[in-house]
C-alpha cells in the first residue's frame, strides 16, 4: 500500500457548504487516523467532519474592500513586515485583511494544480499564524524527491514570494498564475519587490503584460537594455501579444456592434497614466491630443494623468465638463494636479532667480513636500529634504507613482550621463545612438516573429 499523506486525506473529505476547517483539529484527527492504518477510504470514514469544521465567516465585504490594494511580488523572503500595500492607509483607515485569506489562496492553488496536472503540497503547520507556503511539483516522483517546480509563500494577502528548487527561477506559467491570482484578489497593481534576479524580473514583467496588470516599480528601459537578449525578447514578445490581443478584442467588438448603444467600461486611471507616460517617451515635447476621447469621463481621466505628468494637451475638456465629473478618484487627481502645477511655477521661479540655492521645504506637510519633490526633480532644483519611503507610501497612489517615476528618470539620467562620458560623447548623441540600437533590436525581433522563426 502506498503512503497516504495529510493532503490525500484532506482532498478526499467533502466539506459542507457554509463551513470551513478548524485546521488544528483537522491535522490532529487526520494524523491519528493515518496512524491506525488502512486504505484511504477507511481512513476517510474514521474522520468526523462535523467535529472538525466551523461555520464560515462572511468575509465578502472585506474582500470587496481590499480591491485595488495591489500586491508585492519578490524572489526571496522579505524580513519583517515589508508589505508596502498592507501597511498603506486610505483616508486614515487601515487596509482591511479578510479572515479567510490563507485558506482562499491555498484552495485557489490546489484547484489550479488539479487543473494543470501538478502535485500540490501545503508545507505550513496547520493553525500557524505565519506565512501561507505551498509547493507545486511536476510529478509524484519529483514530489517524493522534494524537487518542487515552484514554492509560493504569502506573508499577507498582498505580499507573495515565488522561487524554484535549488535556486532556479520557476517556469513562466507560475508567474502568470501568481499575477492572475493577485489581480483577482487585490486589483491590477503588481509591485516589484526587492528582486535580485534579472530572469525573475523579466518573467514577472512578461506575466504582467499577459494578464493586463499594472507593473509598479518595475525595471527601467535602461536596466532592461543590459539584460541578455533572450530576456528582452521574452518581455517584448509578451508585450506584443498583449497589444495584439487588445487590438483583436477591439476589432471583434467593433464587428459585433449591435444597433443599440451598449454601455462600456470607463478607462482606468492606471491605464491612462501608462498611456500618458508612453506618449511622453515616444513623442517628447508633442502635445497629447484628447480629441479621440468622446466619453467625457475618459477624457477627464486622461487629462488628469497628463496634468500629473506635466504634459501639454490639446482638445482638453472644458472647466464646465470637469465640474460635472463626480468620480472621487478623478477629482482627487485633478485637485492634486492643480496643486502640483502651482508648485511647478514656484520651482521654476526659484530656478530662475536663485539657481544655486537649495530650496527649503521643511515647513510644509508631507503631502505638499510630495508636490515639491516631483517638481524639483523635473526642473533639477535641489531641496532641503526628500520624502522618506515610509512617508511616500502613505501618499495617494497617483502621487506616489508620479514621484517614483521622477526618481527613476533621475537615476536613468545619471546612468546616461556616466555612459556618455565614458564613450566621450554628449548625452544627446548617446541617447540617439541608444534609441537607434533599441529600434534595430525591436525590428529584428518583429521580423523574426513575423517569419515564424
Amino acid at each position: 500500500m502506498a503512503d497516504i499523506s495529510f493532503d490525500d486525506v484532506k482532498s478526499a473529505l467533502k466539506l459542507p457548504d457554509g463551513r470551513e476547517w478548524d485546521d488544528t483539529k483537522l491535522k490532529e484527527a487526520i494524523e491519528a487516523a493515518i496512524k491506525e492504518g488502512g486504505e484511504l477510504s477507511q481512513i476517510v470514514d474514521r474522520i468526523k467532519i462535523e467535529d472538525l469544521s466551523i461555520e464560515k465567516k462572511d468575509s465578502s465585504a472585506n474582500v470587496d474592500n481590499k480591491e485595488n490594494q495591489g500586491t508585492t511580488i519578490s524572489d526571496h523572503d522579505n524580513p519583517g513586515n515589508e508589505n508596502t500595500h498592507e501597511s498603506k492607509e486610505s483616508e486614515g483607515a487601515e487596509t482591511p485583511v479578510y479572515d479567510n485569506w490563507k485558506e482562499d489562496y491555498k484552495n485557489e492553488w490546489r484547484q489550479w494544480a488539479t487543473d494543470n496536472d501538478k502535485e500540490f503540497e501545503d508545507i505550513n503547520i496547520a493553525g500557524s499564524e505565519n506565512d501561507v507556503c505551498i509547493r507545486l511539483y511536476d510529478s509524484k516522483d519529483k514530489k517524493n524527491n522534494g524537487e518542487y517546480a515552484a514554492q509560493i509563500s504569502y506573508k499577507s494577502p498582498h505580499n507573495v514570494t515565488l522561487k524554484g528548487y535549488n535556486g532556479n527561477t520557476p517556469d513562466n506559467k507560475y508567474f502568470e498564475q501568481t499575477v492572475a491570482l493577485a489581480m483577482k484578489k487585490n486589483g491590477p497593481d503588481i509591485e516589484f519587490g526587492d528582486i535580485k534576479s534579472p530572469e525573475f524580473k523579466a518573467k514577472l514583467l512578461a506575466a504582467c503584460y499577459i494578464n493586463g496588470a499594472n507593473p509598479v516599480n518595475g525595471p527601467t528601459e535602461e536596466e532592461m537594455s543590459q539584460w541578455p537578449k533572450e530576456l528582452q525578447d521574452m518581455v517584448n514578445d509578451a508585450k506584443t501579444k498583449a497589444s495584439e490581443g487588445a487590438e483583436n478584442q477591439e476589432k471583434t467588438a467593433e464587428a459585433d456592434k449591435a444597433p443599440k448603444t451598449e454601455e462600456k467600461e470607463p478607462v482606468s486611471y492606471a491605464n491612462a497614466w501608462s498611456d500618458t507616460l508612453d506618449h511622453k517617451m515616444d513623442k517628447p515635447g508633442e502635445e497629447f491630443d484628447l480629441g479621440a476621447y468622446t466619453d467625457i469621463k475618459d477624457k477627464a481621466t486622461y487629462f488628469a494623468a497628463a496634468q500629473m505628468a506635466g504634459i501639454k494637451v490639446k482638445n482638453a475638456p472644458t472647466a464646465e465638463e470637469l465640474n460635472g465629473i463626480t468620480d472621487p478618484q478623478i477629482q482627487a487627481v485633478l485637485n492634486d494636479a492643480k496643486e502640483l502645477n502651482a508648485v511647478r511655477e514656484k520651482i521654476n521661479d526659484h530656478k530662475t532667480n536663485s539657481p544655486d540655492e537649495v530650496m527649503d521645504v521643511t515647513m510644509f506637510n508631507k503631502n505638499m513636500q510630495t508636490y515639491y519633490n516631483i517638481a524639483a526633480l523635473e526642473s533639477g532644483v535641489k531641496l532641503s529634504t526628500t520624502l522618506e519611503e515610509d512617508d511616500l507610501k502613505k501618499q495617494p497612489r497617483h502621487l506616489e507613482s508620479a514621484l517614483r517615476r521622477q526618481r527613476n528618470e533621475a537615476k536613468v539620467a545619471e546612468i546616461r550621463k556616466k555612459k556618455a562620458s565614458e564613450k566621450g560623447i554628449d548625452e544627446k548623441t548617446f541617447e540617439q545612438n541608444r534609441n537607434a540600437e533599441r529600434k534595430i533590436r525591436i525590428d529584428a525581433f518583429k521580423a523574426q516573429r513575423d517569419t515564424g522563426r
